[in-house]
């Protein structure tokens, strides 16, 4: 029977490099907090979609900053969730649940800046 090697007898290089993504995990929460902070500017921008291509500019870049880092989020906390100790896998910590409603918050006000550019269109 094969045994799996653990984590901590593995060389670094071949191991997943978090602090390239956060350097610890106050960073992530620093992160994640900022994400929160923001959304209230989702909602100064409600209505302003169809105003000129600047306001949709707005919207979009807004958009696209807010995923991507929601996505380093999320990629950061899945590396880290899953070790593997003598064979077994163990959750580590649960951050990608956490991550959940605030994909969905942001999922569902972008939703209505989609809404209100076809209805403009």
């Amino acid at each position: 029977m094969q045994t799996l090697t653990k984590r901590s007898d593995i060389a670094k290089e071949f191991t997943w490099d978090l602090e390239s993504i956060y350097p610890n995990n106050d960073a992530w929460e620093n992160s994640f907090k900022k994400i929160e902070q923001r959304l209230p500017e989702l909602e100064a921008l409600k209505g302003t979609l169809a105003q000129s291509g600047q306001a949709l500019l707005k919207v979009l870049q807004t958009r696209d900053e807010l995923f991507e880092e929601l996505e380093t989020l999320y990629v950061y906390a899945s590396m880290q969730q899953i070790v593997c100790i003598k064979g077994c896998l163990i959750v580590q910590c649960n951050c990608s649940y956490v991550l959940q409603p605030l994909f969905l918050t942001l999922n569902r006000k972008f939703w209505l800046c989609r809404k209100q550019l076809l209805i403009h269109l």
